[in-house]
């Protein structure tokens, strides 16, 4: 499998009037075709500039100090112009948290997709209306005939949520970008969201990088897990290794977060992360997670930790065992 996406030692920093704070700190990570990767943490954690920072969406106090963003083999670090349109239409297809929002409500939604075409291909409509046809039942909308002709407000939010996929594959993309996609469902629909996305991604040998705060969700669709905190990549594994193994302190106590049924009275009890979440107003030396870590050492709050790896699961941690 070769790499759809891959990222280099990204930083990236914000202007603000206490001066310039660090929002991504030396990422790394790679994604190939057909894989599924979720970017899990807190809010807050830099998971959203990282996804504005690939589809080249940072705001105008934000700057890429340095690193590498590839996709399909192009550095994309750089694009502007017609250059970044063609890139975009060409290899990403984006999926955000709330489709209504991301719908016009005064059209139908045959002509949202129909400029969509419009603006990316020189085609007869009548070429492509059976494509559209096809593109909404693969994304499991049963009736697309009736769908086409109604308003987002006439359309549940699974429904929303399925025109919003469909519409993100209309270019055939190399890389989808989900960027917490099931948030504002509920859990029944979830799960088909998932199931659509991971169907998806198999069928069409289609990466996809989903971001979520939520390790349960993550766990449901990807096959490796990149954990962010304070705007780095704090350990980074396959799925049955972060839940199985986890090596840095904030995984372990994300994963004591996580309710379940199963636990009884003389089980493992829920277990919330104590101390306040991190804030890129405070860049101070050492490690962002030693005010919450219960291993923390005073050398924690000096240095900042290497990241290390090893057979493919590494994590940034100063600690030899923190299990």
């Amino acid at each position: 499998m070769s790499n759809i996406l891959t990222i280099e030692n990204l930083n990236v920093t914000y202007r603000t009037l206490a001066g310039r704070r660090h929002v991504l700190q030396d990422v790394s990570l790679s994604l190939a075709s057909g894989q599924i990767r979720a970017i899990v943490g807190e809010s807050g954690c830099g998971k959203s500039t990282l996804v504005n920072t690939i589809i080249s969406l940072l705001p105008d106090n934000a700057e890429i100090e340095s690193g590498s963003i590839m996709i399909d083999g192009r550095e994309t670090v750089g694009l502007t112009g017609e250059r970044l349109r063609k890139m975009r239409l060409e290899k990403l297809g984006v999926v955000f948290q709330d489709p209504f929002s991301a719908l016009d409500p005064s059209y139908t939604i045959e002509k949202q997709i129909l400029e969509s075409i419009r603006i990316s291909r020189k085609v007869s409509m009548k070429d492509v209306e059976m494509e559209i046809r096809e593109l909404l039942r693969s994304c499991g909308l049963r009736n697309p005939e009736e769908i086409l002709k109604k308003y987002p407000h006439e359309l549940s939010g699974g429904q929303q949520q399925r025109i919003m996929i469909a519409m993100a594959l209309l270019n055939k993309p190399s890389l989808l970008i989900a960027d917490e996609p099931t948030t504002a469902l509920d859990v029944t629909v979830q799960k088909e969201i998932l199931r659509l996305l991971k169907s998806l991604a198999k069928k069409n040998d289609l990466a996809v990088l989903f971001v979520t705060h939520s390790l349960d969700v993550a766990a449901e669709i990807a096959d490796r897990i990149a954990v962010f905190y304070g705007g780095r990549v704090v350990e980074e594994g396959r799925v049955e290794e972060i839940f199985s193994f986890p090596l840095h302190p904030y995984t372990q106590a994300l994963l004591k977060t996580i309710p379940s049924i199963e636990y009884g009275k003389n089980e493992r009890k829920l277990m919330p992360i104590e101390g306040e979440l991190f804030s890129f107003l405070n860049e101070e030396e050492g490690c962002c997670f030693a005010p919450r870590c219960p291993y923390a050492s005073e050398r924690c709050f000096k240095e900042s930790p290497k990241y290390r790896e090893s057979h493919g699961h590494g994590f940034a941690c100063m600690l030899e065992e923190v299990l």
